[in-house]
């Protein structure tokens, strides 16, 4: 299979013990390989796949069969590429998908923010009740900085009751024991695929949350709040997840946040 390769063409061995091209290996004594056929599957000239044809005798194969398996290997890579132009087409409509989803989600957030530009909440849980569904998270939550320094939850969505209470009641403070209070301290999206299970800051067993992206609003070099996402299992955001994070809720929030105290 490997001179098919590096040859691109197809390679016959009548036997493999007495064969002056290869040498007999562990695969082939594994295998019971006595004859092999090997044929390179070619697209423009260059190799993507290869078909092996096996015997456990020493059993030469004649022109026809050769032929026979390149007939094969030509409809093989007929299928690959085929499958490989499918799933571009569904990669584009994916992100077309996506992009109408984003545009929608915004829309609907300036829509909230223009019928009442001082009803905070109202953009708040638009915000939590959106962003789980486009980042295939479990919840979202907001909090937002007040005059204790400190960063108050103001909005969640699914999240659990015993989490809520608990947040409620435990500010986060800008520090490096959450994800929420990292992002504050970087000013920058931070994401924990593997959310830390520390007895001393017991957010994580009460919240369920085994990953965490969390993005800062900031208007200047002051960060007013942040959007936190989570998901319950251990499955890590792509960059995909953070971007849309990003540009469809930062934006927003750091309009209704400009009333806002800040530090």
């Amino acid at each position: 299979m490997g001179r098919a390769l590096s040859e691109q063409r197809a390679i016959s061995v009548a036997d493999v013990k007495s064969s002056s091209i290869t040498s007999k290996t562990e695969a082939h004594r594994l295998g019971r390989i006595r004859s092999a056929l090997a044929v390179p599957l070619m697209h423009e000239g260059e190799p993507v796949g290869i078909i092996g044809v096996v015997r456990y005798m020493p059993d030469p194969s004649t022109d026809r069969q050769i032929q026979l398996v390149k007939t094969f290997a030509d409809q093989a890579v007929i299928a690959i590429e085929n499958s490989r132009l499918f799933e571009e087409v569904q990669a584009r409509t994916r992100e077309l998908s996506g992009s109408l989803e984003r545009q929608k989600a915004t829309t609907e957030v300036l829509n909230v923010i223009s019928r009442a530009p001082t009803e905070l909440q109202a953009v708040f849980d638009r915000i939590v009740r959106i962003a789980p569904r486009l980042c295939e998270a479990d919840y979202a939550i907001i909090f937002r900085y007040k005059d204790d320094s400190n960063y108050h939850l103001v909005a969640a969505n699914d999240a659990a009751a015993d989490y809520v209470r608990f947040r409620m009641e435990n500010p986060i403070s800008a520090d490096r024991s959450t994800a929420i209070g990292s992002a504050v301290l970087d000013q920058r999206v931070v994401h924990w695929p593997d959310y830390p299970d520390d007895p001393a800051h017991p957010q994580a067993r009460i919240g369920r949350i085994r990953t965490a992206l969390a993005v800062p609003l900031s208007e200047g070099n002051v960060v007013t709040g942040v959007i936190g996402i989570a998901r319950t299992v251990r499955d890590p955001f792509n960059a995909f997840s953070s971007s849309r994070t990003r540009r469809i809720y930062a934006q927003s929030c750091a309009i209704s946040f400009r009333p806002a105290a800040t530090p």
